[in-house]
């Protein structure tokens, strides 16, 4: 089995502590006035050819697995891996909102969850949660925002385990709704976490934001990015947009 503590060959570059390097005149704007970078699918990197099939998708791969057997794996696997940095990695090259696909496995018993984008993850929330706040003891000073989307096959028992495994690893980081969410702001008071939570149990919860968009320009071109974030400025007008690529 392949390792998720695998290094990209790609260099990084480091950029683990740019927002607490940023001019005193960007501390009291709020974040969603900001270019705040993302990474699309963040816990891919995390997939090989030994990981479990998306229930959903596993009609589809039988029809596939007749014809051309050997090739359903890699392509699944091509399609499903949009990243090739750890988490760690991409927090230190400047990712700052963290796209995470989260789903519960209907194959295993246990209230465990796991990323997802057609295969799922061996690694757990839980764990990459605890490797994210390390990462953060790290640079105190920079902000995240966890995105915690498409939330697959959960039960109320599965969201009380996200829920509490968030709590309980992040704590006084995270970053209540109420509050203004500024750089000076968040450093002031202790913040450095908002979580931004796709389901409707987030309006029970202060510390859990609503689900914050995204755009996706699906491109790794800075002109084409560019000339697609101009167009949806000029069609949209709420905030809290973050700008994800692969």
């Amino acid at each position: 089995m392949e390792s998720c503590s695998r290094k990209s060959d790609t260099p990084v570059q480091e950029n683990q502590q740019w927002m607490s390097q940023l001019c005193e005149t960007l501390w009291d704007i709020p974040l969603y006035d900001l270019s705040i970078p993302g990474s699309h699918d963040t816990m891919t990197y995390c997939l090989d050819r030994y990981s479990p099939l998306d229930s959903r998708f596993a009609k589809v791969a039988a029809i596939f697995r007749e014809n051309v057997p050997s090739l359903t794996r890699k392509i699944i696997l091509r399609w499903s891996m949009t990243q090739t940095l750890t988490v760690a990695q991409q927090l230190d090259a400047g990712i700052r909102y963290v796209d995470l696909r989260i789903a519960h496995r209907p194959d295993i018993p246990s209230p465990n969850l796991y990323f997802i984008h057609g295969l799922y993850t061996f690694l757990t929330v839980e764990e990459i949660l605890n490797e994210i706040s390390d990462w953060m003891t790290k640079n105190p000073k920079e902000i995240l925002i966890l995105a915690c989307r498409n939330l697959q096959s959960m039960s109320p028992v599965h969201h009380m385990h996200l829920i509490s495994c968030i709590q309980r690893i992040f704590g006084s980081r995270l970053c209540p709704k109420y509050e203004p969410p500024t750089l000076r702001n968040m450093w002031k008071k202790g913040f450095q976490v908002i979580v931004s939570y796709d389901n409707n149990v987030a309006l029970k919860k202060v510390y859990l934001w609503p689900s914050i968009p995204y755009w996706w320009a699906n491109t790794t071109n800075k002109h084409s990015l560019i000339s697609f974030l101009e167009k949806k400025k000029a069609l949209w007008t709420t905030r809290w947009i973050f700008c994800c690529w692969s």
